[in-house]
């Protein structure tokens, strides 16, 4: 009857593993099944695959995150967010916690949420003086009254700070140099709404022994849910006086204006953007020596890349063409992403693909 009773028992526990081997071999091929799904891009099936094998072993932390990163796939953060509080209440694994506190700091597009940032401070915290200056800049932006907020160079000396103000999320920065020979100054603001006009405003003025300069920059866009969606309107105008000779009196002057239109959407250039650009200079008495020249390009983006370049000029070495980039790879940080390439650099870059801080 032992004997029996041995033989049984030996039975039912070979059975047992071989269920349990069958059904992690099930699991396996539903989960190998949802990271070939995930890596195709076919978001759907793979939340399916993920899904049973979920239900094959709840116990598996890596299905949920297979799921969350679906989910994400999809858009759905909602759905993401779920299938990690589920999969942390069936698992405690601390990869999904981990997973549920980064995704705690983002905000609806992915991006590190406005007040969780680095350089984040909340208004009250910032002096009563400081206070005043960061209203009298924001206030400047918004009127783009160029002349007041020139009155404010050389007042904030530090990088990139972040605050929110009368419903604006604002960014702005200060630098002040001083050398044996020369001095610059310069100021920028970035504000966005949550819905309504966002504005951009940036100064910098230098000048040496001989010399003196200042540029300008603002920019307004519309903002939906505070990302940049609309017409963007960007102006910009360059200043600069050099005097050749004081025994004589002599100087050189020129000046260069320009405006660029296009829609952006979602912080990403797209569509047919047109920059018109007047550029005068000024060096000798006689009148035909001097420049005075006006051109218009048309430029085709797409995702934020530059796709195509088209101009309207008789001179070919006019334009240079021109990527959008900047070197934290944030792809409108409207003012910092226009750089000239050679054509070399730009076989190299046309085809990156840039990311965008969301606010």
């Amino acid at each position: 009857m032992k004997r029996v009773f041995s033989l049984l028992l030996v039975l039912a526990l070979t059975l047992s593993l071989a269920a349990c081997g069958d059904s992690s071999a099930k699991w396996q091929e539903r989960y190998d099944l949802g990271q070939k799904y995930l890596t195709e891009g076919n978001y759907e099936e793979a939340i399916l695959a993920f899904t049973a094998a979920i239900e094959i072993d709840p116990k598996n932390p890596e299905a949920y995150l297979g799921l969350a990163d679906a989910y994400m796939g999809t858009g759905d953060r909602d759905a993401a967010r779920k299938a990690l509080e589920d999969g942390l209440s069936a698992t405690g694994d601390a990869k999904i916690q981990e997973r549920l506190d980064k995704m705690a700091e983002e905000n609806a597009y992915g991006g590190t949420e406005f007040t969780c940032r680095s350089e984040y401070r909340p208004y009250e915290d910032f002096s009563a003086e400081d206070q005043r200056f960061i209203a009298a800049l924001a206030e400047a932006a918004i009127a783009g009254d160029v002349d007041a907020a020139r009155g404010l160079l050389g007042y904030w000396q530090e990088e990139e700070t972040a605050t929110i103000w009368n419903g604006y999320k604002l960014e702005f920065s200060g630098n002040q140099q001083k050398g044996d020979e020369t001095e610059s100054m310069s100021v920028n603001i970035q504000m966005r709404p949550e819905n309504g006009m966002g504005y951009y405003l940036n100064l910098w003025a230098g000048s040496g022994d001989l010399w003196e300069a200042r540029d300008v920059q603002y920019i307004t866009c519309p903002c939906a849910d505070w990302q940049w969606n609309g017409e963007l309107t960007d102006t910009r105008s360059d200043d600069f006086f050099q005097t050749l000779s004081q025994q004589y009196g002599e100087t050189h002057s020129s000046r260069e204006e320009s405006v660029t239109t296009g829609m952006v959407v979602n912080g990403l250039r797209s569509g047919t953007f047109t920059n018109r650009k007047h550029y005068v200079e000024e060096w000798s008495e006689y009148p035909q020596e001097n420049e005075d020249t006006t051109a218009v390009r048309y430029l085709e983006y797409q995702d934020g890349r530059l796709i195509s370049t088209a101009q309207e000029t008789d001179d070919p070495d006019t334009w240079e063409k021109l990527i959008t980039f900047s070197e934290d790879h944030s792809s409108l940080e409207i003012g910092k992403i226009y750089a000239i390439c050679s054509d070399q650099r730009w076989d190299s870059l046309k085809n990156w693909a840039l990311d965008v801080i969301y606010w």
